[in-house]
């Protein structure tokens, strides 16, 4: 997956005005750890730039 994957499919998801509230915006981000296979919610995520053009995620899940 690439950034843009991740954008267009947010985008879309947020306009798309046939589906318009069956998506709840206010609900927990959860992600999925796929090593240990458990789901957890993420209390802060932060998108780093690193003079590089790249970018990278860190998720915290409030329980380290």
């Amino acid at each position: 997956m690439k950034w843009i994957d991740l954008f267009q499919f947010l985008n879309q998801r947020a306009n798309d005005m046939k589906n318009l509230g069956k998506f709840d915006w206010q609900s927990e981000v959860k992600v999925y750890d796929n090593a240990y296979g458990g789901l957890f919610s993420a209390d802060l995520i932060e998108m780093y730039d690193l003079g590089k053009q790249e970018f990278y995620l860190k998720i915290d899940s409030g329980d380290n």
